[in-house]
């Protein structure tokens, strides 16, 4: 780490204060939107409130967040120790932060597009105890940022001159060369498939739900357009088309939902790629590192010594674009970062399932060769899984239709055939999923790692070592006491791992071998 700046407390500079202004502005409109929604729905509907005062109170409260960012700007202070960095801040309330190296479990890199020219970036360090992002330092330059990296990481540029003199002593005075820094590329993909990764991660719900909340101004906006194609349309087909035949309206509310569904696919694969623009993974020295974003670009490290587990999963669209994605796991506060919608999760985004060993060798080579055992190795769960859950809801769903018949729901014609056909149907359709869902449980112990393999019409696969489970527990309901079997639940720090309906003496037997397993190694890493 740099010298000039070890125990000095620095300041931010003052083009800080644009990226702070924005991500408190962020922070407000995530906590108070629907209540700013509500406000002024009522009063637009109940007072006599205009546009000019909509205007007003957005101003008014614009000017107050950035009055409170200029005064958290200028008290905020940090310190950079050799095993620590310190934090004060706030306004009104002041707090000081003191985190050392050891305990980040994250360093992530942010720089924006207003940023880039003058090689200023924000720093993030997230640890295993604390909040998502515990410590955030914006504007720093790349090189101070990149410094804090490599002392976390373990790694440097060059071996430090300490380090090279105990070296030449012990060498008879010859000096070591200092070692550069190397990382190899495991994984680029190209722009297409980045579009094929926003296109089958679930982005596209995300838009489906977004174009619905705007589903009125924009219908006032593109309608008219819409009703004007439509018409050039029909006088274009009017010579083998009969637009007052029966069958036009159906086709045309088919034409435009396929037309609706595929501008919204258009604008997922758009989103996709431009959150990944350019995306590049990295290995060097035992950790991972990515690098990707147009407007902002990011920078993330996955350690292999902050590594709780790696995922590896592909849903039913991903099967049919031949992709898939990798997470690779890290210790966070109360398991909750797994609500962040994958930002506390280290992905790798569009790769081919040939790469998938590839990529994890370059972090854990034992996971690659876990992640290579034929389904036909892992040993699969018992069948009474699906007959068990298939009961149960067989039996809640036709309850709830009786009830609608005894509530006389059924007088209608239309709603008794529905209710009949669910009646049969339903039963049926749960039957065939459970039965695709226990196909795909299964789980193997290699190498001193768990595998454990999920899935319904996609797949999951999920490896993780045995040295990082914090608790086992065998857990039994009252039809597993029945039929002699039981759940075994491996807790690591994150989250839990279920592997259910095993026979109840393997998993006493599995529990007691990952026990002795955990007491008898050398060290325990959290």
């Amino acid at each position: 780490m740099n010298d000039k700046l070890t125990g000095e407390w620095l300041a931010l500079p003052k083009l800080a204060l644009l990226p702070v202004g924005l991500e408190m502005l962020r922070k407000f409109i995530t906590q108070f939107l629907p209540a700013l929604f509500g406000i002024t729905a009522g009063a637009a509907i109940f007072g006599n409130f205009t546009r000019q005062d909509f205007l007003l109170a957005l101003l008014a409260v614009a000017l107050c967040l950035l009055l409170y960012a200029i005064a958290w700007h200028r008290r905020f202070r940090f310190q950079l120790a050799p095993d620590a960095i310190r934090v004060r801040r706030g306004v009104f309330h002041r707090q000081e932060l003191r985190v050392a190296w050891e305990r980040v479990r994250n360093v992530d890199l942010r720089q924006a597009f207003y940023l880039r020219p003058f090689r200023l970036l924000t720093l993030v360090l997230e640890t295993p105890g604390g909040e998502s992002e515990e410590i955030s330092i914006h504007a720093v330059p790349r090189e101070v940022a990149e410094s804090v990296r490599a002392e976390i990481a373990g790694a440097r540029v060059g071996t430090r001159s300490a380090q090279a003199t105990s070296a030449g002593s012990e060498t008879g005075g010859e000096e070591e060369e200092s070692v550069p820094f190397t990382e190899q590329a495991l994984h680029a993909p190209g722009p297409h498939l980045l579009f094929l990764h926003g296109i089958v991660s679930g982005q596209f719900w995300f838009v489906f739900a977004a174009a619905g909340a705007l589903y009125g101004y924009l219908h006032r906006q593109i309608a008219p357009y819409i009703e004007a194609a439509a018409h050039w349309l029909m006088s274009l087909g009017t010579e083998w088309v009969d637009p007052d035949s029966p069958g036009m309206l159906p086709l045309a509310v088919i034409v435009g939902i396929l037309c609706i569904a595929l501008v919204l696919l258009v604008i997922s694969g758009v989103i996709g790629w431009l959150r990944f623009y350019g995306y590049r993974l990295l290995a060097a020295q035992g950790s991972l590192r990515s690098r990707y974003g147009l407007f902002e670009t990011r920078e993330r490290t996955l350690r292999h010594a902050k590594l709780q587990a790696v995922t590896v999963a592909q849903s039913l669209f991903a099967r049919w674009a031949g992709l898939c994605h990798m997470h690779g796991h890290q210790a966070s506060a109360a398991g909750e970062f797994e609500q962040n919608q994958g930002d506390g999760k280290f992905l790798v985004p569009a790769l081919r399932p040939s790469q998938v060993p590839e990529v994890v060798e370059g972090l854990v080579p034992a996971f690659s060769e876990v992640l290579r055992l034929p389904d036909t190795v892992l040993l699969s769960v018992d069948e009474r899984f699906r007959h068990f859950w298939w009961s149960r809801l067989s039996l809640l769903f036709l309850l709830i239709m009786g009830g609608l018949v005894a509530l006389g729901a059924t007088q209608a014609i239309w709603v008794a055939v529905v209710v009949s056909l669910a009646s049969v149907l339903v039963p049926i359709g749960l039957r065939y999923l459970l039965k695709r869902r226990w196909q795909r449980w299964g789980w193997a112990l290699e190498r001193d790692c768990l595998h454990i393999r999920s899935g319904l019409f996609g797949w999951c696969r999920e490896v993780f070592e045995i040295r990082r489970i914090q608790q086992v527990r065998v857990s039994q309901s009252p039809f597993q006491r029945r039929t002699g079997l039981a759940n075994l639940e491996c807790w690591l720090a994150d989250q839990p791992r279920v592997i259910p309906f095993i026979p109840h003496d393997h998993a006493v037997a599995l529990s007691n071998h990952l026990l002795y397993e955990l007491e008898s190694a050398p060290e325990l890493l959290l």
